[in-house]
């Protein structure tokens, strides 16, 4: 199902949110060998969220064939099989149980919130990948007591790291077990995880700062101004709890048999990288209450309940261990699967684009090509893929602008002197933040309405017909 699913998204070739284009764009940029963080004193007026790794891989693909939303989308698509295939890896590196662990793998495509966000042109999806190969990679070195693996663990997790700079859940478990493990173990053992930490600590950092270092030079200081300072936002803890909730009547079961391993390792003593990994994961879900942030950081934290559940049925799988309850607990644990297959099929949101998305995409196509001077546009996937520059990204500059650290003004001059040959916006545009009042009011009075179209937004977990209309500058006759 999810396959079907995926495909008839990826190959839809129209912007799916207002931050595909944008993503698109950077890479096209990075491909041209463009800087990608520049001052949003002047053109163009962007911020990079993120770190740049998602958009270099981007860019070798667009700059063979060309700029088009499906090279994101089939990188994240990828990617939560690769997710899946780790979550399955490591459940079986500890469980040898390779039915448990394909379950392990298969369940983590049982959350209409990952399948929703896998298929976008985005970084989250490919960053956690990494991740888990990277926990993967530190599990088997751990084990076999290879120093090599541990230093390539340290590698994908600043890989991970590189592509959204939330990613530190699992590279904090990996040193905090390996710091626990130094001061419990015997003399000779001590030395081994002393040198797993030097040579963990090495690479994470060192390769880091190498890489933070050149991304200052190059881009004259503005990379961090750009994932730090204007990302960061205050947290809204209603809106954070809100998240929250919607993630625990959505994903009940998953948090059920998660409790259940925390619970049977509480009772063991027993603290592993698995159990840190999934308590650091959830700490990271609180940035979902910033403005802009969504269910995309849910995702990481979702990926440690698959690893949980499967070590679970791991433990369920172990009669000596359960002894007499165990027939009553495997039977509970099936129930479990069971709902959670029921919450995630009628909860899921599996429609794809129709043939009216697609007619409503070609005409707004159309116009763009047609246009011989700016567009400004809500959606920049259709500048990207149509040699058209992105001159402004609505949400991040309002929120600027609305925190005091860019002038407006610039924007608001080019509207009113009819700099764009058409401008696109949402209807829900100034509801949701991306607009300010005075960017509208600018709009009306100084461009004619010419057309409104319907097109297929994917928001969160489900998707609607968001409206878009079309302005073209009115002329001097008609004042």
């Amino acid at each position: 199902m999810y396959f079907n699913y995926a495909y008839q998204m990826v190959v839809f070739p129209y912007d799916f949110d207002a931050g595909e284009g944008l993503i698109l764009h950077r890479a096209l940029d990075l491909s041209e060998g463009r800087n990608i963080y520049t001052s949003i004193d002047h053109e163009p007026y962007t911020v990079m969220n993120y770190p740049p790794f998602f958009e270099i891989v981007l860019s070798w693909l667009v700059g063979i064939f060309g700029p088009k939303l499906l090279w994101g989308r089939l990188i994240s698509v990828c990617s939560t099989f690769i997710c899946a295939y780790f979550v399955s890896c490591i459940v079986y590196l500890e469980s040898k149980r390779k039915i448990i662990s394909a379950i392990a793998g298969l369940f983590f495509f049982t959350s209409g919130w990952l399948q929703n966000w896998s298929v976008l042109c985005r970084h989250d999806v490919f960053s956690i990948a990494l991740t888990l190969a990277g926990l993967y990679l530190f599990l088997k070195g751990k084990k076999m007591k290879l120093t090599r693996h541990i230093c390539f663990s340290a590698l994908c997790f600043v890989g991970a790291m590189f592509t959204r700079q939330s990613a530190i859940a699992a590279p904090l478990s990996c040193l905090s077990i390996l710091i626990l493990r130094c001061f419990r173990k015997n003399s000779q053992e001590k030395e081994v995880y002393f040198r797993f930490i030097l040579s963990f600590l090495t690479v994470l950092i060192g390769a880091s700062s190498v890489l933070f270092v050149l991304l200052l030079m190059t881009t004259n200081g503005e990379f961090w101004f750009h994932i730090v300072k204007y990302t960061c936002g205050k947290v809204s803890w209603l809106r954070y709890v809100s998240w929250l909730s919607l993630f625990y009547f959505t994903h009940s079961v998953s948090l059920f048999l998660s409790a259940s391993f925390i619970v049977f390792s509480f009772f063991k003593r027993q603290l592993s990288v698995f159990l840190l990994f999934w308590l650091f994961s959830f700490f990271v879900t609180v940035t979902a209450g910033k403005a802009g942030s969504s269910i995309n950081y849910f995702l990481e934290f979702w990926a440690a309940n698959c690893i949980l559940v499967g070590l679970v049925l791991s433990v369920v799988f172990n009669k000596t261990m359960l002894k007499k309850w165990y027939f009553i607990i495997l039977v509970l644990v099936a129930v479990c699967m069971a709902f959670q297959l029921i919450i995630f099929y009628n909860l899921s949101d599996n429609v794809t684009p129709s043939d009216d998305s697609r007619s409503s995409g070609e005409h707004l196509t159309r116009l763009i090509r047609r246009s011989s001077g700016d567009v400004l546009s809500e959606y920049s996937g259709y500048l990207a893929q149509n040699d058209k520059k992105i001159i402004f990204q609505p949400f991040s500059m309002t929120q600027l602008e609305k925190r005091g650290l860019w002038d407006q003004e610039y924007l608001l001059n080019d509207i009113r002197k009819n700099r764009f040959d058409l401008v696109v916006l949402s209807k829900s545009g100034f509801d949701i933040g991306r607009w300010t009042k005075e960017m509208v009011d600018a709009v009306n009075k100084n461009y004619d309405h010419l057309d409104t179209i319907r097109v297929f937004e994917l928001c969160n977990f489900y998707h609607f017909q968001s409206e878009l209309d079309i302005f073209v500058p009115r002329r001097k006759d008609d004042e």
